[in-house]
């Protein structure tokens, strides 16, 4: 039996591993690039909707808002990219520790 690996498995295709019902082949790590564009992209624009509905309701607000705004979405933009790396190291440890296992029954 081959042990999870993170990046995919023995160069099989997308879907091999998408259906893969033993999950010997993770595909987490292919769409954490795309996961954190997706995020960047909603935050964005909730924080511009968050802008133009403080210019239409209160108008003298929309400077105060704009920076708040901004400093709120590079807040989340950190916290998003934290918490997808902590994904990703998971997964590394997961490989990493499949891969040392294997060493070992080979060395036995």
């Amino acid at each position: 039996m081959t042990e999870p690996t993170a990046t995919g498995g023995n160069g099989d295709g997308f879907l091999a591993a998408l259906f893969d019902l033993n999950f010997d082949r993770m595909i987490t790590l292919r769409f954490l690039r795309v996961i954190y564009l997706v995020l960047l992209v909603m935050s964005g624009l909730g924080v511009l909707y968050w802008v133009l509905a403080s210019v239409a309701y209160g108008g003298g607000s929309g400077v105060a808002v704009l920076i708040i705004g901004a400093v709120a979405w590079f807040a989340y933009a950190i916290l998003s990219r934290i918490g997808l790396e902590v994904i990703a190291i998971l997964f590394k440890i997961n490989e990493n520790t499949s891969r040392l296992v294997e060493a070992l029954e080979r060395r036995d």
